[in-house]
C-alpha cells in the first residue's frame, strides 16, 4: 500500500513538473521534451563517501570487523573501490582485492548483501 501512495505521489509531482531525475545524464535527453511545466529537480543519489580515514587492520579478522564496521556506517550502499579509499595510505590493487574478499565473505555469510543496481555493499538492516 505504501508503494501505491509513494507511486501516486510521484505521478501528481510529475503532472505538476517537478520530476526527480535518478539517472539525469542518461534520462534527460530521452523525456525531457514529454515532461510539463519548467521546474525539474535532480535526486542526489550518489555514493556514499566516507570522510575519516581509517588504519588497515593486519589481522584477517579485525579487517572484517573493520569493513563490516564501516558499512553499517553507511547511509547508503558503498562500492568497493570507495570502501577500499577509506583506509589511510595508498589504496593499493591488493588493498582493493582483499576488501573486495572480505564483502564477498560478508555476503556469504548473510551479514552483508550486494545492491544489484549500485554495484555496492551494505548490512541489512
Amino acid at each position: 500500500m505504501r508503494l501505491v501512495a509513494l507511486n501516486q505521489e510521484r505521478a501528481a509531482a510529475e503532472q505538476a513538473g517537478v520530476v526527480q531525475w535518478l539517472r539525469p545524464d542518461f534520462q534527460k535527453p530521452r523525456l525531457a521534451a514529454k515532461v510539463k511545466g519548467e521546474v525539474q529537480v535532480e535526486a542526489d543519489l550518489g555514493e556514499m563517501v566516507v570522510t575519516q580515514d581509517v588504519k588497515w587492520p593486519s589481522d584477517g579478522l579485525d579487517q572484517i570487523r573493520s569493513v563490516r564496521d564501516l558499512l553499517a556506517r553507511a547511509d547508503a550502499p558503498i562500492t568497493v573501490p570507495a570502501l577500499a579509499a577509506a583506509y589511510a595510505g595508498r589504496a593499493s590493487p591488493k588493498r582493493r582485492e582483499r576488501v573486495e574478499q572480505v564483502l564477498e565473505t560478508l555476503v556469504a555469510t548473510g551479514a552483508a548483501r550486494r545492491d544489484a543496481a549500485s554495484r555496492g555493499y551494505y548490512l541489512p538492516r
